[in-house]
């Protein structure tokens, strides 16, 4: 952060939108060491390698890279019985470095096993990876709503960009990679100047599913667009007044 000691709104909204994947900076250069067989795969990773790491809506190797994560963090299943360890990068990563009992009580290295999942992965994926924002959708679900027949009116969805290991997060359910936790809200304070601080909230600003502002903000705030935080001098659409009852 010392190059933005003199940061402006534009460079906080940056940092904010960032969709760099840390965890793929991470595994990179451990990604080197596989040797998978098939052509196929070759290629995959060729182009995996390549990847910059931004998980953007229209990244194919962001789809590539968390499909063959999530399959890489089932190494431990056989011995705890819990599929999915993608919460722990730390141990999967020092696996994959170091070796692990998981993987001899698989009967091979970590780095054979990880070769594996790959090599399912594009065997999966087919001729072609779906772009990371066809894969990677956030669901705004209605408390209690979403477990009712009304779903389909109150709930909302918007593909994003990002991951977990993003500062733009995106967290994933492993399943099906649907997103469910997000920075739902942003603000950016100047204070050197309260008049040009901004924000944003998905889906919008009211609460009422017939209100033409339940879901106004949602694909602004997908794109990392902000409104201005007026306070002073701005138009009062209503007023709520409350009065203490007698």
């Amino acid at each position: 952060l010392s190059p933005l000691m003199q940061a402006d709104i534009a460079d906080m909204a940056k940092v904010q939108l960032d969709t760099v994947s840390l965890l793929f900076r991470d595994f990179q250069p451990l990604l080197q060491q596989l040797t998978p067989k098939t052509e196929a795969a070759q290629q995959v990773l060729k182009q995996l390698l390549a990847w910059d790491g931004n998980a953007a809506l229209g990244s194919r190797e962001s789809t590539i890279f968390h499909l063959w994560y999530v399959a890489f963090s089932t190494l431990p299943e056989p011995e705890t019985g819990i599929k999915y360890w993608h919460h722990y990068p730390h141990y999967l990563f020092e696996a994959l470095r170091d070796g692990d009992s998981a993987c001899e009580a698989r009967g091979m290295t970590c780095l054979e096993f990880a070769t594996q999942q790959l090599e399912s992965v594009v065997t999966e994926l087919g001729e072609q990876a779906l772009m990371w924002g066809e894969k990677h959708v956030a669901v705004f679900a209605h408390a209690p709503l979403s477990q009712s027949p009304l779903a389909f009116l109150t709930e909302r969805r918007v593909a994003v960009p990002g991951g977990r290991y993003t500062i733009n997060v995106g967290w994933f359910s492993p399943e099906d990679f649907t997103v469910y936790q997000a920075a739902a809200y942003r603000q950016i304070i100047d204070l050197n100047d309260f008049s040009q601080s901004r924000f944003i909230v998905a889906p919008g600003q009211s609460g009422h599913w017939f209100d033409r502002h339940y879901d106004s903000l949602l694909v602004p705030w997908r794109d990392g667009h902000y409104l201005p935080m007026l306070t002073e001098n701005y138009t009062v659409l209503q007023t709520l007044e409350l009065q203490p009852l007698d």
